[in-house]
């Protein structure tokens, strides 16, 4: 807002309005002290403007001006001050209550300037502008009763909106006022009665927190209009299949209309309860590779599939999954780890130098990359620059309980290293042979597919 063109324009005489000699001359300062300002010689402006106040302490031109000054040199309680003067003289002024609105906001007391910009809004009631920032200060408030309100105000001056009403649904949701969200979800559709995105919009609702018989026909009038509607064909399917959750699901993932998003949304509950011993794991398994048959360009396909394998148990081919994931898409950081766990426990070294390797270059302020690229030159005995990735895990840190494992791994095999000694992997019978029982302090980690690795004397059989 160009707040200064405000003191100029107030200098104006209309026809036939006389100035006394002194006016003249506060004007003609104010005149001087802008000109300074526009040159941002802003103490020489303060300096011009303090001596008109000496005069008239209740020039609101001066006050004004002296806020927007003291804004710009960031000094809160002056610009604050000088603007509450401003408007206390002319409280009806909009442009003065809009000013030491943008002041509150710069200083961040939002729910003042929220507000100042409501009032202004409601009095003007067709100033889009004013409204949206009358809800900007009140969501950094965090005052969510107060934003609604604003949002309601401005549908009656403005007319309902798509936007509106989507805000306000998400606000009504946020409170769990579900019933008011159903409520303004269903005006939507009346006044766009053929819009799929609001269709959609409003059965995911009826499905999460109304009537199932409500989803149920809203997905299927969605269908009508949008046949290839992912959404509905999940819904659908699996409220036909409801006595054959996996019945379900198979419809779901062959559906070449259904989204691969759709289709790995439905599949990732079982990937998280999969086991070896798992009854279903077969039919499990071979929908995780329909997907991928049906996407093969899609990295979260091969991704599913990885973390499908992984969990039951078929590291081999989790291991290609995940490779193959990595090579259509490298931004997904928790697959690289997958896949460099899964390197480690099968003892790939090779493999494992490679894609830790390549995973420090993607990221390099994660420790993981580190701990696992220290681990595979520990392999190959080079130990000082194992003890190098390990100061570069240590210094990044992690929270991951599963990588601070890994991380002490690295270190107790280097200290292992440094005291004579080696770290070794056991089958429980290598326990047996060697005297070793379970709780012995040589017996360093568990693994996690049934093997202990265990300090032994280096040289040992």
């Amino acid at each position: 807002m160009a707040f200064f063109l405000f003191s100029i324009g107030t200098l104006v005489a209309q026809v036939g309005e006389r100035y006394s000699e002194a006016d003249i001359n506060i004007q003609a300062q104010i005149v001087k002290a802008t000109q300074k300002k526009l040159l941002r010689k802003y103490d020489d402006a303060i300096k011009i403007y303090e001596g008109i106040l000496e005069q008239n302490r209740h020039n609101t031109v001066v006050l004004f001006d002296l806020s927007r000054i003291y804004l710009s040199q960031n000094d809160e309680d002056k610009a604050i001050e000088f603007g509450e003067k401003a408007l206390k003289k002319e409280p009806q002024n909009a442009w003065y209550k809009e000013s030491l609105a943008e002041i509150k906001m710069q200083f961040k007391h939002f729910l003042e300037a929220g507000k100042m910009y409501q009032d202004l809004a409601f009095n003007q009631k067709t100033n889009q502008d004013l409204y949206f920032k009358a809800i900007e200060a009140y969501r950094l408030a965090d005052n969510r009763k107060a934003t609604l309100a604003v949002f309601e105000k401005m549908e009656d001056a403005l007319g309902v909106s798509s936007f509106t009403s989507q805000q306000i649904i998400g606000i009504h949701l946020n409170e769990e006022n579900y019933e008011k969200a159903l409520a303004k979800a269903a005006q939507l559709i009346n006044i766009y009665p053929y819009d799929p995105e609001y269709l959609e919009l409003n059965a995911e609702l009826e499905a999460d927190f109304g009537s199932t018989q409500k989803a149920k026909r809203l997905f299927q009038e969605l269908l009508s209009v949008d046949p290839e509607n992912s959404k509905a064909l999940v819904y659908l399917a699996k409220k036909e299949g409801n006595n054959d959750d996996l019945g379900s699901i198979g419809v779901i993932v062959s559906n070449p209309n259904v989204d691969i998003d759709s289709k790995v949304k439905a599949l990732i509950p079982y990937a998280e309860i999969i086991t070896e011993d798992y009854p279903n794991k077969t039919t499990i398994l071979s929908f995780a590779k329909d997907i991928v048959d049906h996407h093969p360009e899609e990295a979260k396909a091969y991704a599913l599939y990885g973390d499908i394998l992984n969990n039951s148990g078929d590291l081999e081919n989790a291991e290609k999954q995940y490779s193959s994931a990595l090579k259509l898409d490298k931004s997904v950081y928790v697959i690289w780890e997958q896949l460099m766990f899964i390197q480690y426990e099968q003892g790939h070294y090779d493999e494992l130098n490679k894609t830790s390797s390549n995973a420090l270059d993607f990221y390099p302020n994660q420790a993981a990359p580190y701990v696992f690229q220290g681990l595979t030159n520990v392999n190959m005995d080079e130990y000082d620059i194992g003890k190098e990735m390990l100061s570069e895990a240590l210094l990044i840190g992690t929270k991951s309980p599963f990588i601070n494992s890994i991380i002490d791994t690295l270190s107790k095999t280097l200290e292992a290293h440094e005291e004579g000694d080696e770290i070794k992997v056991l089958t429980k019978e290598d326990l047996f042979m060697r005297g070793i029982q379970i709780g012995d302090p040589s017996i360093i980690k568990t693994t996690s597919n049934g093997k202990y690795m265990v300090r032994v004397k280096k040289g040992s059989q």
